[in-house]
């Protein structure tokens, strides 16, 4: 939906949950952030990421 209005997107993990939870006061027994996203116009063109093949990192048994 961003895209579609000109924005670009940006899932971020490893963020300082309690820091996050503590700032916006939400209630932490309730609530639990996991991702966050950003939006906005991006200042450069991203890259596709280099991720390793699933099969490297995955035994199926």
């Amino acid at each position: 939906m961003a895209k579609d209005h000109g924005f670009d997107t940006n899932p971020m993990t490893g963020f300082d949950a309690a820091g996050f939870t503590s700032i916006l006061e939400l209630d932490a027994q309730r609530y639990r952030p996991l991702l966050l996203v950003s939006i906005g116009k991006a200042a450069v063109a991203g890259k596709p990421a280099d991720h390793q093949p699933l099969a490297t990192l995955v035994d199926y048994r």
